[in-house]
């Protein structure tokens, strides 16, 4: 089921959806779009991951990055460090949750540069991260 989130943060709301399956505990994948995107990506296609990982028992959190799309503060205003603090905080909303069982990260483009650096700051909480159409597992 798809759920409309919004999450503070220090500079501003961020706003997205939450796709939960219906079961009790599940792996979480949080997906970032990429420079100048926004949550539901290209033609949808992050609508559509999410739904198809959600039918596979998976979750997903799809935000906006703060300056992007329908979440606060203009896309000129940010920076790839921000980008990561937007990241850290919806990684710390993931792990907060007691049905989460583990955590992916996939990113597109900028997103994938956000999700490689995430990963390398969180190596014991992120399972998984994906960068593009090439799976890295890290280690």
């Amino acid at each position: 089921m798809q759920h409309y989130c919004e999450i503070p943060t220090p500079k501003g709301v961020m706003r997205g959806f939450f796709h939960k399956p219906n079961c009790d505990k599940h792996p979480v994948c949080l997906i970032f779009h990429g420079f100048t995107g926004q949550k539901t990506g290209t033609k949808f296609c992050y609508v559509q991951l999410s739904r198809m990982l959600e039918a596979k028992g998976i979750a997903s959190f799809r935000f906006d990055f703060l300056g992007s799309g329908e979440s606060d503060l203009n896309f000129k205003d940010m920076t790839f460090k921000d980008e990561l603090a937007c990241a850290r905080v919806i990684l710390e909303e993931a792990l907060k949750m007691e049905n989460c069982t583990e955590v992916y990260v996939l990113g597109h483009s900028m997103g994938g540069a956000v999700a490689s650096e995430l990963a390398k700051l969180y190596p014991k909480e992120i399972k998984n991260w994906f960068y593009g159409h090439r799976h890295l597992t890290y280690l």
